[in-house]
């Protein structure tokens, strides 16, 4: 069963984000950005617990998770569930309970979290254990900023490397429908940051428009997979 979160109003209404471990909203640099000026700038966050539960939990915001007349820190999501960020109002849905035939936003559904590490752990008992990576530092901190796509507004800043970036990455993973479960590594060469595509990401990752196998990267450059860009840019 995967559930979703709907938003009923606002600049959003109509907007169906699935719920995964790690999932934020807030008002900037979440993964689900609502311009409601109730909403604090990192508001919520969810969880995967134990208990077999996804659950949402409040990050210090003032106006915390409103659900009838409660203000709540946290709350399991189930089916059904209505609560509100700030002004805007939030409705959990099964997907069984969704036309999915006619909101083609659906197409976004990604595995849960569960999903992706259980097969990642599939995949690690049938294939035998790898040679640990070398880390080592980048000679600047690399922040990766996603700019279009369900991500949008996500920053995610590299201080050492070698990075993996795909679907299932448990480094940097991307959540949209259809991209290779391995895109592109970003690794420290001296004192460049070098990115290399993944075999079965080639001719599907673009820089700055140009389809690549392996290139050092710049300020400015864009990394474009599927629907989601990413701005590169060096601090430090």
């Amino acid at each position: 069963m995967t559930l979703f979160i709907e938003i009923q109003d606002g600049a959003l209404k109509g907007m169906r984000a699935p719920i995964r471990e790690g999932l934020t909203f807030g008002r900037t640099g979440c993964d689900v950005n609502i311009q409601d000026p109730k909403v604090t700038s990192k508001h919520a966050r969810i969880e995967a617990r134990a208990d077999g539960f996804f659950w949402l939990v409040d990050l210090g915001s003032s106006n915390g998770i409103r659900t009838e007349k409660l203000k709540l820190t946290e709350l399991p999501l189930r089916p059904g569930l209505e609560f509100r960020l700030g002004q805007t109002h939030m409705v959990v849905h099964d997907s069984g309970a969704l036309d999915l035939e006619f909101d083609p936003r659906l197409s976004l559904v990604q595995p849960t979290w569960f999903e992706g590490v259980q097969e990642l752990a599939e995949r690690g008992i049938k294939q035998p254990p790898q040679p640990p990576k070398e880390v080592l530092p980048f000679a600047q901190v690399v922040k990766l900023m996603i700019t279009r796509g369900l991500q949008t507004g996500t920053e995610y800043y590299l201080g050492y490397g070698p990075r993996d970036v795909g679907g299932v990455s448990l480094d940097l993973p991307l959540y949209e429908e259809g991209v290779p479960q391995k895109c592109f590594q970003i690794k420290p060469e001296g004192r460049d940051a070098v990115l290399k595509v993944h075999a079965d990401a080639l001719g599907k990752v673009l820089l700055n428009g140009r389809f690549v196998e392996t290139s050092s990267l710049k300020p400015g450059d864009m990394v474009d997979i599927g629907n989601t860009r990413i701005e590169v840019s060096f601090e430090g």
